[in-house]
């Protein structure tokens, strides 16, 4: 695909520039979706039209869908100087279809990787370590957004399968004036600096309350409305992070309310009645006989991680253990969106309602979603982990409920 892109970089010195947005989108869709190569050809300038052909458009397209899957739709365009950029999504991802104009003809047209808009490389420092991510910059916007993963490596867009749910909601919130700040979480990014004396707090709160202090301080965003948007461990953390830091709002999506080690034993129960095998009970037995001794006086943080559940370390399930997420959720004084998916067998209905009737008295707000998993994305019938390698987006009702949230 490379070399066949290649020849459709015809980016030529232009004497003028048509922003004939509608133009654009035309071409793409005639192009890529109807396929009418012909049609496709009447766009372009007369300059440009002995170097493309009928045969050299429908050789593109072919290779387009068998590298990326078929065209789905434009999600947006965005003026960048001289060319307009279609942000296109195909079924397996997404690019930018760059064009140029001369007047109202096509004098070029080149597809790349997507580049977000007024999207920066953005450092912070925390402890020892500079945190990476993207600060994606929003016009006349007064609210920050700043995203918190869930447990494991993730990286800046909260990555699972051909899913980026932090990027999802970050270009969204950018439509709507909010911007954002997600990074690349120090289990990914800086890996040496996590070990057998970690705990959940060095794992989540303390770079949440690096970044939020970070931006506190600064010049331009030191009047900004900072809102912590967690997701599943980070949602599970968030009354420590709101308790740690001046925030003006929390969002907490798909949290758990018990602890992990109650959550895990669900999680095995709920994955072996997928596929009811004897080495899925055998599992179980195991997790609840780890999960038994983690919980008993025999546990110490001496232990080694391979008696302990999941293979984390003793001094990090004893972080976890003493953290009370019911009780110091009682303490926070900020407002707080709590979400949940009630297709989400990760976390389920059961940590949502804790929430739910230990905020009763409260002007927290809950909203769940018949239809969206741990990930928010719609699906049908059973739950599964087959659902998170299927592509799929935020849906856009969570989206618009964190937005009017966040400018409530």
């Amino acid at each position: 695909m490379k070399k066949t892109l290649s020849v459709l970089l015809l980016l030529l010195s232009l004497l003028s520039f048509s922003q004939n947005q509608e133009i654009g989108q035309n071409f793409v869709e005639i192009l890529l979706k109807e396929k009418n190569f012909e049609k496709a050809l009447t766009f372009l300038d007369p300059s440009i039209k002995n170097q493309i052909t009928i045969d050299l458009l429908s050789k593109t397209s072919t290779q387009l869908d068998a590298q990326l899957g078929a065209y789905q739709n434009i999600i947006s365009v965005a003026n960048k100087g001289a060319i307009l950029s279609y942000f296109t999504q195909f079924k397996n991802m997404a690019l930018d279809f760059d064009i140029s104009f001369k007047e109202d003809k096509i004098v070029g047209f080149f597809l790349k990787q997507h580049q977000e808009v007024n999207a920066n490389d953005y450092k912070i420092k925390s402890g020892t370590i500079d945190l990476k991510g993207t600060l994606l910059e929003a016009e006349k916007s007064s609210i920050l957004v700043v995203f918190i993963h869930g447990s494991g490596s993730n990286d800046r867009d909260e990555t699972i399968g051909p899913n980026k749910p932090f990027k999802d909601m970050a270009e969204a919130f950018q439509k709507e004036g909010i911007a954002s700040y997600r990074f690349d979480k120090r289990t990914k990014s800086n890996p040496e600096t996590f070990s057998d004396e970690s705990t959940v707090e060095d794992e989540v709160v303390v770079d949440a309350v690096a970044i939020v202090n970070h931006f506190r301080s600064s010049e331009k965003f030191k009047n900004y409305k900072i809102i912590v948007l967690g997701h599943s461990l980070g949602a599970f953390m968030m009354p420590k992070i709101a308790n740690s830091v001046s925030l003006d709002k929390a969002v907490m999506m798909a949290g758990n309310a018990r602890g992990l080690q109650d959550v895990i034993i669900d999680q095995y129960v709920y994955l072996n009645s997928l596929n009811p095998t004897k080495e899925g009970e055998n599992e179980i037995a195991t997790i609840k006989k780890e999960v038994s001794f983690l919980t008993s006086n025999k546990f110490n943080t001496t232990l080694s991680s391979d008696e302990l559940p999941l293979g984390l370390s003793s001094k990090y399930w004893q972080s976890l253990l003493n953290y009370k997420p019911l009780v110091e959720v009682k303490k926070v004084a900020i407002p707080l969106l709590i979400l949940n998916g009630e297709r989400d067998y990760q976390v389920t209905m059961k940590e949502f309602n804790l929430w739910k009737r230990t905020l009763a008295k409260t002007k927290a707000q809950f909203i769940s979603y018949p239809k969206l998993n741990h990930l928010f994305i719609a699906g049908e019938g059973t739950p599964s982990p087959e659902e998170y390698t299927v592509k799929g987006e935020v849906d856009k009702k969570v989206i618009q409920d964190i937005i009017a949230f966040c400018k409530q």
